[in-house]
């Protein structure tokens, strides 16, 4: 047959578009449905692909629920923006990579993982089992990296190598036109960042909260920043950053920072200051205890917070500037200091530890190793480069350091290496204090003490590192993730050791529900009958001079996806409903429910979770129309939670109502569901703080306490926290507690009805020295406040000094009693200020001190303040804060022109004020006669 050649081409043509259509058609159907699996094993609600880059909360097709999990598909991507996604609290959002790693590449923008007006989220990158750092900002040219503006936000498993600032920015600064954000307005609470590793920032690696802690004039006035309320910073890896390694700023309350290593930090600053491993500044407290920080240009601890700091099991190795550093660039939390203990410091470029804090009290360095100092050798105004105090009055413990000149001197392991652990014959074994609880472990968590006593430093010698031996090195894999019904899995790990060999291997289950596990001393381990659940394993290996190291890997099981959101699912089954429990004796609990599907289900599962609502875990099953169940082994005083539901052929209902149990006889459980019936705790008080001043020194406390039923429960006193004390009526109601000092002490009614039902109320107790101060100066007094509007109040206060003062200063904290600042200043003889820019609603505290050549007087009187208008302050004490306007002489007129401190000054007298309109309030007093010089006195 013969064919023309026209027909030939058309046949060829048509024969090879045939082909090349075919396959590139199977290859998009294989990756459409290659994403789809992957989406489905991610276990995703919503997914983001790689051409998004702005995205609204509102605009996802079905609309984000809280407990949703948003998936950002793998591959190599731009900037991306998500706004407006907020979960709850018992229900965050999760977002997260699929598929493999997400690689973000952005030179253009400021910032290239935005989330805005996004709360109550987590952003973790553990969404692919061969990727540790699922999310990979690989390249940010402009600004941070991450932002993170607002509350309840949890960021973990993100590599950054790139940065035109920060790594991740988590604040918003208080500026003229962002009002809402203001401290008072806003706190940022609950914020963790975790198994994070920044590298390569031209900024800070972590800028978390302000620096401006004491204010910042934008035009508009003094603006404050918002605190940050629960921060964790953990785990987390942080190496050659520009500035500093990690910022903390304006975090007041509940921080702890553990277990980060910081290397190579402030290597090209852009400012200077700008160059420290960890710096604490203004307005922050809190644990910073086990990290690690090696080689900057800076100090290795700054430290510039309110008080309450501790430092402890911290290694800091050739820091450019002093090992620690602390200073105050603020007012302090009343009666507060530093506890800087256990840690070891190597060879830092200026002195071991450096104390400027002079208003700071119950200051303790102990169990420090400082070790070469690099300054020993100028011997500068004859200072001690150990632990340099700049100023003679400061307050301050020291005991049980070791300052040596040469490394050698400690005996470390092998510091040439990078092991700073202890050998036996360290001149720092079993020769520290011992200080209990507060630092009961060491940088690798080993128990203190070992020995006798307390070894000094970081490190703990515990009998395995007798010479200059190498920790092994310990991988004990990837973290994996399954989904019921497969239900077993092989974790495969690695060990080495470079100065020597292997000698064993161990696996073992740290934490999680029940499972069978195989192959326990080798480096695979096989487990299997696994159930819902997240379980954590231990790889541990011991080298041949006796030497351990261990790795944690995490093994999360979910369910079978099949339930939704409606009572009765896709599973056809309703949920259990009706869960109570009652203890049976102190070591189990008889749970009791509804079954509300007849004989339909298969059996029903018992979940429980330990201390918390959110590490639930299959504990039991019962049968097909079972009701009850008596779980067993539980420990006494422990807290329960626990919830059920119904399986059957096509899956799970949802869960039953939760209840919370305390493990103690003949208790019951109560529902965690706000609208159920269940038995209520007592109800105590322990009453009103309380004050006194030195040389008085006991005072008596009376609570109350009112079972449920009407009855008295037993009751007891303890004392939480605060110097030693004398404590007589512990069992009673009315606590007396005598041989108080200085300080400040919380003490505890606890009451404990006939059912087991415990609850507690919590005073405090504050002891101020028995010296005004030394500065000469006496106290404002007769502090009073009235509402100018519902956005200013007015100040007025009794001038006790004359003209010696040389201003005085007005102190503010917000919501609470607890968090002071320095909020403004007045004149040499003023009586009166307008607090302006505040919040209506909220509560404000106030008081005042006088400032002179020689130091501070004491407070004032307090004031607690609503902002409503026309309100008046009332005095936190219960006094009168205010004198009559209409009288020219009284008792308090007299007693104020005779009474002076040792400044020689009078306090002014008969303070009153009086409201004009809402907006404003008119003060007057009486100024005393100058004070008469001693020599023209009468005797």
């Amino acid at each position: 047959m013969l064919v023309h050649p026209s027909s030939a081409n058309n046949t060829l043509f048509f024969s090879f578009f045939s082909r090349t259509f075919l396959t590139a058609f199977f290859l998009l159907l294989g990756l459409s449905l290659t994403n789809s699996l992957q989406a489905q094993d991610c276990g995703c609600d919503h997914t983001i692909t790689s051409s998004q880059s702005y995205i609204e909360a509102k605009d996802m097709p079905g609309g984000v629920k809280p407990g949703d999990v948003i998936c950002i598909k793998a591959g190599v991507r731009g900037r991306l923006k998500l706004i407006g996604f907020q979960g709850t609290k018992d229900q965050p959002l999760t977002f997260k990579n699929c598929g493999g790693q997400v690689i973000f590449d952005n030179t253009s923008m400021d910032g290239t993982f935005v989330f805005d007006q996004s709360k109550y989220i987590r952003i973790t990158g553990t969404g692919s089992s061969s990727h540790k750092y699922g999310f990979y900002i690989r390249t940010a040219s402009k600004g941070s990296a991450m932002y993170v503006t607002e509350t309840d936000i949890e960021v973990d498993h993100i590599e950054i190598a790139d940065a035109g600032f920060a790594g991740i920015m988590s604040k918003v600064e208080a500026k003229c036109d962002n009002r809402e954000y203001h401290r008072g307005n806003f706190t940022m609470y609950n914020m963790s960042f975790h198994d994070l590793y920044i590298h390569g920032t031209r900024g800070e690696g972590l800028y978390i909260g302000s620096s401006y802690y004491t204010g910042k004039d934008y035009g508009c006035g003094m603006v404050y920043s918002h605190e940050i309320h629960g921060l964790r910073v953990y785990n987390n890896i942080v190496e050659n950053t520009g500035a500093d390694g990690i910022q903390i700023g304006c975090a007041t309350k509940d921080v702890e920072m553990y277990n980060n290593t910081i290397k190579n930090y402030g290597l090209d600053p852009f400012a200077s200051s700008q160059d420290m491993g960890l710096i604490l500044n203004p307005g922050t407290s809190g644990k910073f205890y086990n990290n690690q920080i090696f080689d900057g240009k800076g100090m290795g601890i700054m430290v510039l917070g309110i008080g309450n700091i501790s430092l402890y099991n911290n290694l800091v190795v050739r820091p450019g500037g002093d090992g620690i550093f602390i200073d105050e660039r603020g007012p302090l939390l009343p009666n507060s200091g530093y506890q800087v203990l256990n840690n070891t410091i190597v060879n830092p470029g200026r002195d071991g530890i450096r104390m400027y804090s002079r208003n700071s009290v119950g200051n303790r360095f102990i169990n420090n190793i400082v070790a070469e100092p690099k300054t020993l050798h100028l011997n500068y105004y004859t200072r001690n480069q150990y632990l340099y105090l700049n100023h003679s009055d400061i307050q301050y413990t020291a005991s049980n350091n070791l300052f040596v000149p040469k490394i050698t001197d400690v005996k470390f392991v092998n510091a040439g290496s990078g092991n700073y652990q202890l050998q036996e014959t360290s001149n720092a074994v079993n020769k520290g204090a011992n200080l209990g609880s507060q630092v009961g472990f060491d940088l690798l968590r080993t128990p203190r003490p070992q020995g006798g006593t307390f070894d000094i430093g970081a490190y703990e010698f515990s009998g395995t590192q007798r010479t200059s031996n190498a920790l092994p090195v310990v991988n004990a894999g990837s973290d994996r993730t399954l989904t019921l019904p497969t239900n077993s899995i092989t974790l495969s790990g690695s060990a080495s050791d470079t100065d020597g060999s292997i000698a064993s291997k161990s696996w073992t289950k740290v934490s999680g529900p029940s499972a069978t596990m195989s192959g326990t001393s080798s480096l695979s381990l096989g487990l299997s009958n696994l159930v819902e659940g997240t379980y954590t394993f231990r790889l541990s290996a011991t080298d041949n001079a006796g030497a351990t190291s261990y790795d944690d890997v995490l093994v999360t099981v979910k369910a079978e996806s099949s339930s939704t959101t409606t009572t009765t699912n896709s599973s056809g089954l309703n949920a259990p409903s009706n869960l109570a429990g009652v203890a049976d004796k102190t070591s189990a609990i008889k749970l009791s429910w509804k079954n509300t599907n007849g004989s339909n289900a298969g059996e029903h599962e018992i979940h429980m979770s330990v201390g918390n609502s959110s590490s639930y875990y299959l504990r039991a099953k019962a049968g097909s129309t079972a009701t009850a169940y008596t779980v067993t082994s539980l420990t006494k005083g422990q807290t329960y939670y626990f919830k059920v539901r119904a399986k059957g052929s096509k899956g799970y209902s949802e869960f039953s109502n939760e209840i919370v149990f305390k493990m103690v006889e003949g208790a019951v459980a109560t529902t965690t569901d706000a609208g159920s019936s269940s038995s209520a705790d007592p109800t105590v008080s322990a009453g009103s703080n309380q004050t006194l001043t030195l040389p008085s020194n006991s005072v008596s406390l009376r609570g109350s306490a009112k079972a449920e039923d009407g009855s008295t429960p037993s009751v007891s006193w303890t004392k939480v926290n605060g110097p030693s004390a004398s404590m007589t009526g512990s069992n009673t109601l009315t606590l007396s507690a005598s041989n108080l000092s200085e300080g400040t002490y919380t003490f505890r009614l606890t009451a404990t009805d006939s059912k087991g039902n415990t609850a507690f109320d919590d005073v405090q107790v504050t002891v101020q020295a028995e010296s005004s101060s030394t500065s000469g100066l006496n106290a404002p007094s007769h502090l009073a406040g009235v509402a100018d509007k519902t956005s200013a109040i007015k100040l007025s206060w009794r001038n006790n000094n004359g003209t010696n003062a040389s201003e005085h200063e007005i102190f503010m904290s917000v919501g609470n009693s607890n968090s002071y600042y320095q909020r403004a200043k007045a004149g040499s003889t003023a009586t009166a200020y307008t607090v302006t820019n505040l919040t209506e609603g909220q509560t404000y505290y106030f008081k005042v001190r006088a400032k002179g050549s020689k130091g501070y007087s004491n407070y004032s009187n307090e004031i607690v303040f609503k902002m409503v208008a026309g309100a008046v302050a009332s005095s936190t004490d219960g006094s009168s804060s205010d004198d009559s306007a209409s009288s020219s002489s009284s008792s308090s007129d007299t007693e104020a022109s005779t009474s002076t401190n040792s400044s020689g000054l009078y306090a002014p007298a008969n303070l009153a004020g009086v409201a004009d309109k809402t907006s404003a309030i008119k003060l007057n007093w009486k100024t005393p006669m100058a004070p008469v010089p001693a020599s023209m006195r009468s005797t």
